[in-house]
């Protein structure tokens, strides 16, 4: 029994050391998701407005309607 209380008192003094870790982690996570968002949009306004063609192809029906 005293084998497994050294352990738990073990196991709780690592978890309590983890936000350390696991907040940084967490932040660049977000940041990661955040950006590769963003770089998803960029991508597809950049086709999607560089291709002046499709773009007055979309836009054609809204000017025409005014």
């Amino acid at each position: 029994m005293e084998k497994l209380r050294l352990e738990v008192e073990s196991l709780r003094k690592r978890r309590a050391r983890r936000p350390a870790k696991t907040i940084p982690a967490v932040l660049l996570i977000i940041i990661a998701c955040v950006l590769a968002s963003l770089s998803v949009l960029s991508v597809w306004m950049a086709d999607f407005v560089g291709n002046t063609d499709r773009y007055v192809a979309t836009v054609e029906p809204l000017a025409s309607c005014g």
